[in-house]
């Protein structure tokens, strides 16, 4: 098997999309209290894993309600999150009443430490006055027309990010691209390439899926859902759903961002809360806050820095971007834009 070098760097023992997956255990018994081995006579498959049951009747449970009773996640590493690598059936863990698999016994360790920060549930809508509302609405009006204007940017079709870099690992350097992108209103891709090796994923509408170097398989649900919102944090998606019912804005404060006077925005948009900085003077966007997986795939406040601005087809977008974690710098890179390719 295969693997990038990534999961070489974390030591996760992945799984890959064509690799019978095997639940020794009755899934049904599991979630009942009880561990035991399931037998070959009693099987039955659901998305992508082949489960057995020590007793006909939890079989006959679990046709009836597959999601109740299978891995969670969409079989996918629970601590790394379900766009992660396929998790081992062997090492599994029953939480509030879920069965969650893991990549590695360190992976599911780190779960058990603290379940609380491998979730990404909903987000309530803070209370938001009107005054508030009001202004949010100004300052974000002011962000469009500095990003090139509401109608330039509702009339994009497609957005493209690229970027190349050499990275080391264990001795060895990995030629590494990554691209990602939309298709205007509701396709979002993103393709890593580690030398030779090829892993993509693509959301479209409400489905999904993955391509491992050449092995396709389909997204579950919580898989479509979570590159969604992966997605629904670029600026550019933000504000072109800016109309959308149960999108709200708000002004909640001023700082200073880096250097500039920069003014607060939250947005809250379907479970997420946001927040924009955008600078007072010019308009432009300064920097961006919001709840998201950090350096070992555990949720925290996730900041990131916009920089580089330039020019490009109408529309000013930054080229450049610092992220950090808790407040603790954690990546930074530079890429190639493309739009309406």
């Amino acid at each position: 098997m295969k693997v990038g070098p990534w999961l070489l760097m974390l030591g996760v023992g992945w799984l890959t999309a064509g690799e019978t997956r095997v639940f020794l255990h009755d899934p049904v018994a599991l979630l009942d209290g009880r561990e035991l081995i399931g037998s070959e006579e009693l099987a039955a498959e659901y998305q992508g894993i082949h489960y057995r049951f020590a007793e006909a009747s939890n079989r006959v449970l679990f046709q009836q309600d597959p999601d109740r009773y299978a891995v969670r996640q969409g079989g996918a590493c629970a601590r790394m999150g379900p766009l992660s690598g396929l998790g081992n059936p062997d090492l599994f863990t029953v939480y509030r009443g879920g069965l969650y698999i893991f990549g590695s016994q360190e992976c599911r360790e780190t779960f058990l430490a603290d379940p609380s920060k491998t979730f990404d549930p909903d987000q309530a809508i803070p209370e938001i006055r009107d005054e508030a509302a009001a202004q949010g609405r100004k300052w974000l009006e002011k962000l469009i027309a500095a990003t090139g204007g509401a109608e330039r940017l509702d009339a994009l079709a497609s957005y493209r990010e690229r970027r190349r870099e050499d990275v080391v690992r264990q001795g060895k350097t990995w030629s590494h691209f990554m691209e990602h992108g939309i298709v205007f209103p509701d396709r979002f891709f993103r393709e890593e390439r580690w030398n030779e090796l090829v892993y993509k994923r693509v959301r479209e509408g409400e489905r999904g899926w993955f391509d491992d170097n050449g092995a396709r398989r389909d997204m579950a649900p919580v898989q479509v859902r979570a590159m969604k919102r992966e997605f629904m944090t670029h600026p550019l998606v933000l504000l072109r759903a800016r109309g959308q019912d149960g999108f709200h804005v708000a002004f909640t404060g001023e700082e200073t961002f880096g250097d500039r006077p920069a003014v607060r925005i939250l947005v809250a948009w379907q479970g997420m809360n946001q927040t924009l900085l955008v600078d007072r003077e010019t308009g432009r966007l300064l920097g961006q806050r919001y709840r998201a997986r950090g350096p070992r795939a555990l949720y925290g406040e996730l900041e990131r820095v916009y920089s580089g601005y330039h020019e490009i087809q109408g529309l000013s977008l930054p080229a450049e971007v610092a992220v950090r974690y808790e407040r603790e710098p954690w990546q930074k890179h530079a890429f190639e834009v493309i739009l309406d390719e």
